[in-house]
C-alpha cells in the first residue's frame, strides 16, 4: 500500500515517464491479488498499462499486461 501512494505520485511528477507507470500498474495488479490486504479496482492496472503503451508503444512487458 505504501509503494502505492509512492508510484502515484511519481505518475503525478514525470507523468510522460513509461517506467513509472508500468510501476504503478504492477503495484496495482498486486493490491487487486486476493492475498493482498487491500483491492483496486480493477480497471486502475490496465489504464496504467495502456499509458504506459501511450508512451512507449514497443515497451514490451507494457504490451502483454495490457
Amino acid at each position: 500500500m505504501e509503494a502505492k501512494g509512492y508510484y502515484e505520485r511519481l505518475v503525478e511528477i514525470t507523468p510522460d515517464d513509461p517506467m513509472a507507470w508500468y510501476n504503478l500498474a504492477g503495484v496495482y495488479v498486486e493490491l487487486d491479488n486476493p492475498r493482498s490486504r487491500t483491492t483496486t479496482p480493477s480497471t486502475w492496472p490496465s489504464n496504467a498499462n495502456i499509458r504506459t503503451l501511450e508512451l512507449d508503444p514497443k515497451h514490451l512487458e507494457g504490451s502483454f499486461s495490457s
